[in-house]
């Protein structure tokens, strides 16, 4: 049985695009595709969807947001979160989504495929683009933060920003960690949720909502 895709994405050649990628693979068919999030909660109310590709920067309802409402609707839906390859504050408010994945939208669309399928088998993807952007973020921070993600980072965690920033390739940072892409997934993604709850990055969230609201 196909798995059944949301797409989700104002921008009308790139939500054409995502289809045309995502049904390349015969295991997948976009069930509907919408250009915000507002539509996407009324269809998933009443269709079953195993995953949403899900563009952060959204009209009225950021990604970020939307995310944590279709979760509600549907707990066991998958979603990948688009965004732009521009380090601007939608992408730092990424680490607030509630989503099994950060891909950035000029991704390869045979490695779009390899991500759904990792994500609809139980794994996380964080694009290591994504990874440097976001830890570039700590060294912005307060004294106060960094001595809280000083004391909830475990050593693994503290070595993969440190290598990542210092510009190591994937396949040495798998070599000095000794883990699988996959694994090193999973270890920035536990990350992100820990950068999410400094003062900083809260503060950030709230700037993203008031400009959404007041824009």
């Amino acid at each position: 049985m196909k798995k059944k895709i949301l797409i989700i994405e104002d921008y009308l050649l790139a939500r054409t695009l995502l289809k045309k990628t995502v049904e390349l693979n015969p295991n997948y068919r976009v069930c509907a595709d919408f250009d915000n999030a507002q539509d996407g909660f009324e269809f998933v109310k009443h269709n079953h969807v195993d995953l949403i590709l899900l563009d952060i920067g959204l009209p009225r309802i950021s990604g970020v947001e939307a995310s944590y409402i279709f979760k509600k609707i549907l707990p066991d839906v998958k979603i990948v979160l688009l965004t732009s390859n521009i380090p601007d504050i939608n992408l730092l408010c990424g680490v607030f989504a509630n989503v099994d994945s950060y891909i950035l939208k000029d991704i390869d669309f045979r490695q779009l495929n390899k991500v759904i399928d990792s994500v609809l088998h139980g794994s996380y993807w964080v694009d290591s683009r994504v990874q440097y952007l976001v830890f570039c973020f700590i060294k912005s921070l307060s004294n106060q933060d960094y001595q809280y993600l000083k004391n909830v980072l475990n050593s693994t965690e503290c070595l993969l920003i440190s290598l990542v920033l210092n510009g190591f390739s994937k396949r040495k940072v798998e070599k000095c960690l000794n883990l699988k892409f996959s694994d090193l997934s999973f270890c920035a993604y536990s990350i992100f949720k820990k950068i999410s709850k400094t003062k900083c990055a809260e503060d950030a969230l709230r700037q993203l909502k008031c400009k959404f609201i007041c824009g």
